[in-house]
């Protein structure tokens, strides 16, 4: 789903580069008769050598004896100076590139149609070859079209001819605004014959372009609005005096989403050589092709086409290295619809889209990086292009990255200013290595980046959602330096309702099995990036699973997993705050004390109990599991300070209507040992908040759970909250498990971590009475009209989608009001009668004295008799009543 809105957008730009709608067909046909295609070949294409448009020709490798002036003469016969050869083994590849003039035909030149004429011998007439073309005002090729026509592979008969054509299936222009051409030719590879190449004639058609697309250009993505939507600017340049100017945009081919729009005026009054504006509302998907025509009179011109160009959802990412192109192996998406952009140190000059590749462009690394696996992840699960403005500087500490500086100057505010306000969706951070080696504080982190997104957002015009990654690992850093690093990121998260927490990366160097996640001690390789990458897309996507992460805490233990293997009986691994290396803390948990910006003090970690603090969980029994335990390792905190906690978050938002749960086990030590219960407390929390007071538990709520005395054994226990109507935030949810006491001897033994969630009433109800997602399920929401809110629906048993109610849930019965409604406890509700004398708005009140009896009950509906002391009549002329129902906090 998409966790933030989206608004309406148009893309600028200022360069010139286009392709055809990609349609492109080839027509061979071939010939054992010599000369017989002589009558097809014409004289008046644009690279004749006898035309006023062509004003250079470079063809490479050509042999003396067959000049390359032999395949644009016009002429088509035997003789070894009116064609061109070239000799396998020398000449390979051979170029013939061609430019026209764009001195008198400023907006270039259409390509119509292109034909190719080969033959002398049958080893010579097979036509392999590549064309690309330059637009006017790029730099660079573009490919157009490959040629592989091999009618007489393997033939060794004299006298074969080949012709082909090509063009576009629907008669549109190959290419549009052309200022060079280029054909590349390769071998053949005849396999009983030389596999030269004997070019009789090559000619191409057109004229010179009376129309220029400038925007958009291609492989650009224009970010989707919160209607799936996007508006496209796409301006140009003509010749002529056009009245006006139309655009359309049509789906590139099969394997491309989206949906092809009609003809719509973009431009009214077209002046001075340039036309711009907007095609509107072109839902998200492509590829697409932009086709562009000017009317004169009526009268449409050619029709002009720009592709590929998305509408999808645009990311700028930044950090340090592992944002940066230096981990690998190098990724190259087999979807075609990622994209990537890259910046230009000139402001007239529109940066290049390309395939979205790596290294990304732009990022200063030069391996692979998570930006191309997320966007073939997202192109698969959302169907329409993504692409990424990469600004990552490797070993960038966040100092280097504040305003005023190089990195922020030329790179974000750049970066984020190329695009128009909400022209991207989301800016995704992944930094925070160096300032955990270099020992930076918590509040010195907050700060540097809580001043970061605040300056973006100002420099940006909009509130752009940032997603902060937790990264912070480098083998040789302290563990306790890595914690504080990632409680800032947290806590920046938790802070700001556009800012959410990304992937979390701290536990690849455990997860080392299969040759680990980590190339070496800090970037990440294959495997790295594709958790990395899933991780992104489950958080953006809101696809993201609530159960907790090695809540068993036998992840870290697991051959499989991490080759550690498990703890002897009694043996501990207690974290070391001032140590680094992969087995410091615990796998998938952060330790903090209870300020929550620094590791927790004291001993703890994972132990496997045995029989110096559990008389039966020796491994001799039971596999050294007791009743309640989960494997035979559990977490502890010993000693240390008051409310030391183990915390764990998930990237799963708050969602209306739920009811979340986590269930722990507490072990309580046997009695003959000197340690002291040291009290828990069991948390839910959102952004980092507790939500509700928890679940505070001392020894003697274990004993009463055991029934009589817990000494030795794991009693389980739960806490719960529950949400209604509004509570959907976007905040991510997490676990937090506290330490209450500071004393030197106390402890904590847990284990079965669970975190689970389920439908409210209400939220039941609406699975089972609306069908379609079209519908308004709030609580506000009326769908079917009939003036009773989907919560007056619920509450009184009726249809929201069937507005045919007849009954009022209210009615007098004797001296009583009859009420019939949801039992209140069991829905979560609250109820007031309320009474007003005008029906104005404000006019209302809550009725005093009411008594309640309820006269019938089927255990989820009631009726019930509403009564007041003196009855119903108040003195007033006239009163009128309702009931007012909401959700109980």
């Amino acid at each position: 789903m998409i966790r933030f809105p989206i608004k309406f957008l148009f893309l600028i730009s200022t360069t010139a580069v286009g392709v055809s709608s990609g349609t492109v067909v080839q027509n061979g046909s071939s010939s054992s008769t010599a000369l017989s295609f002589a009558s097809q070949v014409g004289g008046g294409d644009l690279i004749n050598a006898g035309s006023s448009d062509v004003i250079s020709t470079v063809v490479s490798a050509s042999n003396a004896s067959f000049p390359g002036s032999g395949m644009i003469d016009g002429n088509y016969s035997d003789s070894p100076g009116e064609n061109t050869f070239f000799e396998a083994g020398l000449h390979f590849p051979a170029t013939a590139t061609f430019d026209l003039d764009v001195a008198s035909h400023p907006l270039g030149y259409d390509l119509s149609s292109i034909e190719s004429f080969m033959g002398w011998s049958a080893q010579h007439s097979d036509q392999v070859y590549s064309v690309e073309f330059k637009r006017v005002g790029s730099a660079s090729f573009s490919s157009l079209a490959s040629v592989d026509y091999r009618a007489f592979t393997g033939v060794t008969q004299p006298s074969y001819e080949t012709r082909v054509e090509i063009e576009d299936d629907a008669g549109r222009f190959l290419a549009s605004g052309v200022e060079s051409i280029r054909f590349t030719f390769d071998a053949p590879g005849i396999v009983s014959g030389s596999g030269d190449t004997m070019i009789r004639e090559i000619d191409v058609y057109g004229a010179p372009s009376v129309l220029m697309i400038t925007s958009p250009v291609p492989r650009q993505v224009v970010q989707r609005d919160g209607n799936n939507q996007a508006d496209i600017l796409i301006e140009g340049s003509y010749v002529n005096s056009p009245d006006s100017i139309e655009a359309r945009a049509v789906v590139l081919g099969s394997g491309n989403s989206g949906t092809d729009t009609g003809w719509e005026v973009i431009d009214s009054s077209p002046s001075s050589g340039l036309y711009s504006g907007t095609l509107e509302n072109v839902s998200a998907g492509g590829w697409y092709t932009i086709e562009v025509r000017s009317v004169t009179g009526g009268v449409s011109s050619g029709v002009y086409q720009v592709g590929k160009i998305g509408v999808g959802d645009i990311f700028i990412t930044a950090g340090q290295s592992n944002s940066a192109n230096f981990g690998g192996p190098a990724f190259d998406p087999l979807d075609d619809r990622v994209s990537a952009v890259t910046l230009t140190d000139d402001p007239q000059v529109l940066p290049p889209w390309v395939k979205g590749s790596d290294p990304q462009p732009f990022a200063d690394g030069p391996g692979g990086s998570v930006w191309s696996r997320l966007g073939e992840q997202l192109t698969s699960e959302l169907d329409i292009p993504v692409a990424f403005l990469s600004l990552g500087v490797g070993s960038a500490p966040i100092s280097f990255w504040t305003s005023p500086s190089p990195n922020y100057d030329n790179r974000l505010k750049e970066g984020i200013q190329y695009f128009p306000p909400n022209g991207f969706r989301a800016f995704l951070w992944h930094q925070g290595e160096r300032d955990s080696s270099d020992g930076k504080s918590k509040g010195f982190y907050v700060d540097k980046l809580q001043s970061i997104i605040a300056q973006s957002r100002i420099d940006a015009g909009w509130d752009i959602p940032w997603y902060v990654a937790e990264a912070a690992y480098q083998s040789a850093t302290a563990f306790g330096n890595r914690e504080v690093i990632t409680a800032a990121q947290r806590d920046v998260a938790h802070a700001d309702p556009l800012t959410f927490l990304g992937p979390r990366t701290e536990d690849f160097h455990w997860e080392n099995a299969s040759g680990g996640k980590l190339l070496d001690g800090v970037h990440l390789n294959g495997a790295g990036f594709d958790d990395h990458a899933t991780q992104w897309r489950e958080i953006l996507g809101g696809s993201g699973v609530l159960m907790l992460e090695n809540g068993d805490f036998e992840k870290g233990f697991d051959p499989s997993v991490t080759t550690i293997v498990a703890l002897s009986e009694n043996g501990q691994s207690i974290i070391d705050p001032f140590a680094g290396g992969i087995h410091q803390g615990v796998v998938d948990w952060v330790v903090l004390n209870g300020n929550l910006d620094e590791a927790a003090d004291g001993a703890n970690g994972v132990f496997n109990p045995g029989g110096d603090t559990y008389d039966n969980a020796v491994d001799s029994i039971n596999g050294g599991v007791l009743p309640g335990m989960s494997g035979k390792h559990v977490g502890f905190l010993y000693g240390g300070s008051a409310n030391n906690n183990f915390q764990q978050t998930r990237r799963v938002p708050v969602v209306d209507h739920r009811v979340y749960t986590v269930t722990v086990s507490l072990g309580v030590r046997d009695g003959d040992s000197t340690d002291v219960f040291g009290g828990a407390l069991l948390q839910i929390l959102a952004d980092g908040v507790p939500q509700g007071a928890g679940l505070s538990v001392i020894e003697s709520d274990l004993d009463t759970l055991a029934g009589g005395s817990a000494d030795g054994t794991f009693q389980t226990l739960s806490t719960s909250f529950s949400t209604s109507e509004g509570d959907n935030n976007f905040e991510t949810l997490g676990v937090k498990l506290t330490k209450v006491s500071g004393a030197g001897n106390s402890y904590l033994d847990f284990d079965n971590i669970s975190f689970s969630e389920s439908l409210t009433r209400y939220g039941s109800w609406q699975v089972a009475q609306f069908v379609t997602d079209s519908d308004d399920r709030t609580a506000s929401g009326d769908p079917d009209g009939d003036g009773l809110s989907n919560l007056l629906e619920f509450t009184f048993g009726t249809s929201p989608t069937d507005g045919g109610h007849s009954k009022s849930p209210l009615t007098v019965s004797g001296n009583d009001f009859e009420l019939y409604r949801r039992v209140a406890a069991d829905a979560g509700l609250e109820y007031e009668l309320q009474s007003s004398t005008t029906l104005a708005p404000n006019s209302w009140s809550v009725v005093p004295n009411v008594t309640t009896e309820v006269d019938s009950s089927d255990g989820e509906f009631e009726t019930v008799l509403l009564s007041r002391p003196g009855g119903w009549a108040s003195g007033q002329s006239q009163e009128f009543f309702r009931i007012a129902v909401s959700f109980a906090p």
